[in-house]
């Protein structure tokens, strides 16, 4: 496939081709594989704010960055993916959660570092299909997970070939996340072959008096994470966020005079397109996520001091995002 402008368009050089157009900033997927459009979503994120250009577009196959915020994508890729969530794993999706999608290499630190939580659902986008992964106490657990058929998403039959596809940094994954104190019963735990992570953790293992070990580990594990969780939640309350509140007021003070100013200017079709872009459900959303950080400074209700900076750090990233697309 031949273009007359070299500098305008990219062709990937994995599985499933790309086409970047740097002058419409957009990735083109070429097949039908849901994966691939996870995949062509994010990138068409990084370009929109500049991270991907015609100048770094051989890193496109493993740009490495988050993208707070990526329900959008996700559900470009799989319109069921919520649904599978809710019914193999309890997720209240009613309730508050959060979506990051990462392209390139990641690590459980990476991503705990990108979102401030520890645990969570990971959509991983595999060469043509999606499949999923648990993250949990530090660990990946990817073999035999899948409890739902039927939404498009399956399940690695070994945990190497999870390992594989994290090490090449050519994916794309989603990164589920919601607070515990939401999540319900899975509504059919099932896994393809009977005896996968859903069941192990709960399967009896006795000693040789007759107790159940397994219940008692069960039982010392509940208890570290709640003093964990009480620890961390008394860290969090006695950290003062106040200036990174204050700089976030101001960065988002700052945002909104600049679209009712861009609003108040704009005279042609493209002038009201990039505002449409900004001024819809993200700028809600973004407005929503200010005001649950200002709510949770003043009653010092931050789960974590960790997950209280990815909160402050993923609304100041979107800001710098829209800033950026209003500047282009």
């Amino acid at each position: 496939m031949q273009y007359a402008d070299k500098g305008r368009y990219h062709i990937t050089k994995s599985s499933f081709p790309l086409i970047l157009d740097f002058k419409d900033k957009k990735a083109i997927n070429l097949s039908s594989a849901e994966a691939a459009k996870g995949k062509a979503a994010l990138l068409t994120r990084a370009m929109g704010v500049g991270l991907l250009s015609s100048a770094n577009k051989d890193t496109a196959e493993t740009l490495t960055t988050a993208y707070p915020e990526a329900l959008r994508e996700l559900l470009s890729c799989n319109k069921k993916a919520l649904q599978y969530t809710n019914k193999a794993f309890g997720y209240d999706f009613q309730k508050p959660f959060t979506v990051t999608g990462f392209t390139g290499r990641f690590t459980v630190k990476s991503i705990e570092k990108s979102t401030g939580v520890e645990e969570g659902i990971l959509l991983v986008c595999h060469d043509g299909d999606i499949r999923d992964c648990m993250m949990d106490g530090g660990r990946f657990y990817a073999k035999d997970i899948s409890r739902e058929h039927g939404y498009g998403i399956g399940n690695y039959y070994a945990q190497g070939d999870f390992e594989n596809d994290r090490k090449t940094g050519e994916t794309a994954v989603f990164f589920i996340h919601q607070d515990e104190e939401h999540i319900g019963k899975p509504k059919n735990i099932r896994t393809s072959r009977g005896y996968g992570y859903g069941y192990s953790r709960h399967c009896p293992e006795y000693d040789k008096s007759g107790c159940d070990v397994a219940e008692t580990r069960r039982a010392l594990k509940n208890r570290l994470e709640t003093y964990k969780k009480e620890k961390r939640a008394s860290e969090a309350a006695a950290y003062d966020f106040t200036q990174e509140v204050r700089t976030l007021e101001k960065m988002f003070s700052d945002l909104k005079a600049e679209l009712v100013t861009r609003l108040a200017d704009a005279k042609t079709y493209d002038d009201y397109d990039k505002l449409c872009d900004l001024m819809n459900y993200n700028l809600a959303w973004l407005v929503r996520d200010v005001e649950d950080i200002t709510e949770r400074t003043k009653s010092n209700t931050f789960s974590s001091v960790e997950s209280a900076k990815g909160m402050i750090n993923k609304a100041s990233a979107k800001m710098q995002g829209m800033m950026a697309k209003l500047a282009a």
